[in-house]
Parts: C-alpha cells; structure tokens; sequence
C-alpha cells in the first residue's frame, strides 16, 4: 500500500487594506468654504491606491466633477475640488464616489445668499401730512431678505425696517409742491458679514403733490 503524503506550503499574503474616506466635508478649520455661486470641498482618503480617484456629482444629475489629489508618501490623501456656477441659496445635495471606495459619500450644502432683485410694487401715497411707502417683496430674493432700508432724499432712514415689514410711514411732514426722491432696497447679509443689497435705482420714486389729494402725482425715476 502506498502512502501519500501532502504538503502543503503556505507563503506569506499580503492584505490588502481597502481605501476608506475620512473627510468630505464643505469647511476648512470649521470655516464654511461656500459662496453664493460655489463649493469648494476638501476630500481626505486613507490607503487608496496611487493615482486616487473621486467624482462628484450634484443633485443626482449624472454630471460629474474629478477630484484633484495632491501627490503623498503618506497613508492619507488630500483631494479638493471646486464646484461652480452654481445658485446662490440653494440646497445641493453631494455624492462621491471613488474607484477603490464601496461606499458612497453624501454631503448636503447650502450656496451663500446673494444680492437680491428690488422690492416689488412700490408706491408712495399722501396720507393726511405724511407720505406712506408700500412694496412687496423681492422676486428674486437670493436669501432669507435679511432688511429693508429707506432713503430719502440722500438720506437714510435709520435703523434699517425688519425683513417681514412692508410699510412705513414717515415721520415729517409732508410739504406741498416739493419733490422728494425715495428709494427702498433688499439687503441680505453674507456668510463673510458683507451687505449685499438690491439696486436703489431699480425701485426709486420721485414724488410731487401741489394739494392734499390721496391720489397724487407719482413719477418713477
């Protein structure tokens, strides 16, 4: 009877270790890196293999943006990527997929607010010995509307009315015969604390009255 006997050598295996995301993410240093027509997004991956490789995709559009890796000797690799013409105030949802990652990664973003188109249907009206200013809101307000602000004359009116008022009535008197140059504007404010408001030319009036009349005589500039 013969005897067999089997060996078996095992040589050594390398493991491979599967890429893993650690960071997608809209900020650097908990600072918001968004604008009101763009995302800048900062991508960290862990033990992918030379040359990495993301995609983004927006809104599920099957459109997708690369992700730029910068070359490294290290585990870890930093990517960005720079998504533009994008609305201002609007809510974008993220996708990234990557070649050597099995999981997507999802990230949602808001743009920043932009200036804002002027008030709608604004009109000045003599009501007794004050003028009274009425309007709508913007159609395109590019934000939440943040104030609206009255200038008369050059001057203007202090402190700036709340983003719900649409009304204001001032305070002089009125004097018949004379012009008086009004204007109203949207204002939002931006993630960098800048002031971005509507055009004042756009919604401008100059008003004249030569009698007490609640229908007067309104000339837009």
């Amino acid at each position: 009877m013969y005897r067999f006997i089997l060996i078996l050598i095992v040589y050594h295996v390398q493991t491979v270790i599967a890429a893993e995301i650690i960071k997608f993410t809209a900020t650097i240093f908990n600072k918001s890196t968004t604008t009101n027509d763009s995302i800048f997004l900062m991508v960290e991956l862990a033990n992918c293999s030379s040359p990495c490789s993301c995609l983004i995709q927006k809104n599920k559009t099957g459109i997708s943006t690369p992700v730029k890796f910068s070359p490294s000797t290290n585990a870890t690799t930093t990517g960005s990527v720079t998504l533009e013409n994008l609305q201002s105030y609007t809510v974008y949802s993220l996708e990234m997929t990557c070649s050597q990652v099995t999981n997507i990664a999802t990230l949602v973003v808001r743009t920043d607010v932009f200036r804002p188109s002027p008030p709608r249907n604004f009109e000045v009206q003599l009501n007794g010995h004050h003028l009274e200013l009425k309007w709508k809101p913007p159609n395109i307000p590019h934000g939440p509307i943040n104030d609206y602000r009255v200038t008369i004359d050059g001057i203007e009116i202090k402190p700036p009315l709340n983003n719900n008022a649409l009304f204001y009535r001032m305070n002089k008197d009125y004097m018949l015969g004379t012009t008086n140059k009004i204007s109203i504007i949207a204002c939002n404010i931006d993630a960098q604390d800048r002031i971005l408001c509507s055009n004042s030319k756009d919604s401008e009036i100059s008003y004249f009255n030569t009698n007490n009349s609640t229908n007067p005589n309104i000339s837009t500039t």
